[in-house]
């Protein structure tokens, strides 16, 4: 899991998650961060060991970010139906 942190002191603040990255487990294939960058003052974008680049617009106030990026959970959409199986 990634989270921004401000660097205020005792009024440093704390995002909830802004990425998630894979473990290696059935349900979250290993999948590295392999670089972050900040974009723009309310944006970082990416770049997963992959090749996969995910960009989330965050809340400068507040931190929050507007769309997490996720690549902890597999997209089960185009694997072959089980019960077809022969």
């Amino acid at each position: 899991m990634l989270r921004l942190r401000s660097r205020e002191g005792l009024l440093s603040r704390e995002s909830a998650e802004i990425a998630c990255f894979g473990d290696g487990t059935m349900d979250s294939p290993e999948v590295l961060l392999e670089r972050l960058v900040f974009t723009g003052p309310a944006q970082v974008s990416l770049w997963a060991d992959d090749g996969a680049v995910g960009v989330v617009d965050f809340d400068p106030e507040t931190l929050q970010p507007a769309h997490p990026y996720d690549r902890c959970t597999v997209d089960m959409s185009d694997a072959p139906d089980p019960s077809s199986q022969g």
